[in-house]
């Protein structure tokens, strides 16, 4: 259907932006596209990288573009609070090992938690309640926040951002864009839907899922005027 619009149009690939949540899903939908438009270029050649590829990665091309946190800062952050901890509980380096290897599965859960809370819009002691409620194994809420805390002040400090900020901060809207495509729309978190929106105001928007409870979601950052719906069962 996207290929349809494209040639009824006559919308050149390249001012499309096709966006999904994973590299993998944004690159096989840049794929499928070419193939039914009978593109002879592989997709470099045939989008734009600040209009093609996972949601972060074209909402980062338009912020600031400051470098965005990696694994090995967050293990940074974690072993610069593990530090903080031992010194607080006046454990010795040598008898620390096990103590702080716990400590560390904590921070890499209180992090993970941290984004998630962030990119679905929601309070983290809500979400800390709700897991705890679930069943997962987390740490005392004061720790939780002091972590995040640390973590926070971590990113200010070095300047770095994550993917919830490069969603909340400035971005530059590609006004002129008429077409917005998004496989797997169902994974695309609530904070980046509306970084989606304020990117493409006044584009048309097609979204490819099976879920209709995302499609709602959807709708309720899009500006009037701009949804075109493209529902697909599951590997469809």
């Amino acid at each position: 259907m996207a290929a349809e619009v494209l040639q009824e149009f006559g919308i050149p690939a390249g001012h499309v932006a096709v966006l999904a949540q994973e590299e993998t899903v944004a690159y096989a939908l840049q794929w499928a596209i070419g193939e039914a438009i009978g593109a002879t270029t592989p997709p470099a050649d045939l989008f734009f990288p600040h209009l093609a590829g996972t949601v972060l990665a074209v909402a980062h091309a338009h912020s600031w573009q400051l470098p965005l946190v990696k694994a090995q800062h967050r293990r940074r952050v974690i072993e610069h609070h593990l530090e903080l901890i031992r010194r607080a509980a006046g454990i010795e380096p040598k008898d620390a090992a096990k103590f702080l290897r716990e400590r560390k599965d904590d921070l890499v859960a209180v992090f993970d938690l941290d984004l998630r809370a962030r990119l679905a819009e929601r309070q983290t002691p809500e979400l800390f309640a709700e897991m705890i409620g679930e069943g997962h194994s987390l740490p005392a809420l004061s720790f939780v926040l002091e972590a995040i805390e640390t973590y926070h002040t971590f990113k200010a400090r070095t300047r770095m951002v994550d993917a919830a900020d490069v969603f909340t901060g400035q971005l530059t809207a590609e006004a002129e864009c008429p077409l917005v495509l998004i496989d797997e729309a169902q994974e695309v978190p609530a904070l980046a839907r509306r970084a989606v929106a304020r990117l493409f105001p006044r584009a048309a928007v097609m979204l490819a899922t099976s879920e209709i409870a995302a499609l709602a979601q959807w709708f309720e950052v899009l500006p009037e005027g701009s949804r075109l719906m493209l529902e697909l069962p599951d590997g469809g």
